[in-house]
């Protein structure tokens, strides 16, 4: 969270799997006013040394981070989130 802070990132909300394949992953989602805000302040965010660290540091033996997806998602007109 302090990183996200650092660089200005908004965040939505977290979620961990209740009930699924895997009780170990974890989603969230990121505000962004733009396309272009989000190329620059991730871009920053992910030059830092600090997800660099992050995802090298190992819990038990394996990386705390074993893989990484980004999806763009954009509200339906009906969403409560907008």
């Amino acid at each position: 969270m302090a990183l996200f802070e650092k660089h200005g990132i908004q965040q939505v909300g977290f979620w961990t799997v209740n009930i699924g394949e895997s009780n170990a992953d974890l989603y969230y989602i990121l505000k962004w006013d733009s396309l272009d805000e989000r190329q620059k302040k991730f871009a920053a965010f992910s030059s830092g040394s600090g997800l660099d660290r992050g995802t090298r540091q190992e819990r038990g033996g394996r990386p705390m981070i074993a893989s990484f997806s980004n999806s763009i998602l954009t509200p339906t007109r009906f969403s409560a989130l907008k």
